[in-house]
């Protein structure tokens, strides 16, 4: 399993994090919130950027 998970897990792991307890999963559960909220606001922001870019087309991303 170990070679499935990604950098930040493995970094986890590096600083004694146990695979099967709770500030693993935890940890890893906030991580992925952080990155969902990331994503939802890159994606915000690029349907915006698209929206402007429809309405005039010299609109530039702020």
């Amino acid at each position: 399993m170990a070679q499935r998970l990604g950098p930040y897990a493995h970094r986890l792991l590096a600083q004694g994090a146990g695979i099967h307890g709770e500030q693993f999963r935890a940890a890893l559960s906030k991580y992925a919130g952080e990155l969902e909220a990331w994503r939802s606001k890159a994606m915000d922001r690029l349907r915006q950027f698209v929206e402007a870019m429809t309405e005039r087309p010299s609109a530039t991303l702020h």
